[in-house]
């Protein structure tokens, strides 16, 4: 189950999660899934689909450009650790940066119930208990 976990993620990644659609959504995530975005600390995680479609419409006004470019994926335990960096352009500054990206996946009943953002690989690891 860990490999298929992996590439549960993997697609969605390769997809990029602007681009995954209410039927994808409903096909890979629990109901009640919750988003953890960076942005998270000030706005609020993103809980279900009206949460995962409000973090869509947020990131697509917040980015003119919002391209993943993920490296890495691990299955630990019923968790996928991932990440590499998201390529952004700012919708207003029209600034161009990388900017690192990882994350923890976990699952329940073979579907993502919860999906956490951190800013390092040193972060998204601890979450996972692993030392860096």
């Amino acid at each position: 189950m860990s490999q298929e976990n992996v590439e549960i993620v993997r697609a969605w990644v390769a997809k990029g999660v602007l681009n995954v659609t209410e039927a994808e959504f409903n096909e890979s995530c629990d109901p009640a899934v919750e988003l953890i975005a960076l942005r998270s600390g000030t706005e609020g995680s993103y809980r279900g689909l009206a949460g995962f479609l409000r973090f869509q419409t947020d990131t697509a006004t917040a980015f003119e450009k919002f391209q993943p470019r993920y490296e890495e994926f691990h299955a630990v335990g019923d968790r996928v650790l991932c990440g590499g960096t998201i390529r952004v352009r700012g919708a207003g500054s029209g600034a161009e940066m990388d900017i690192p990206a990882w994350h923890v996946v976990e699952f329940r009943d073979r579907k993502i119930s919860r999906w956490e953002s951190f800013g390092s690989k040193a972060d998204a690891r601890k979450a996972v208990g692993l030392a860096e």
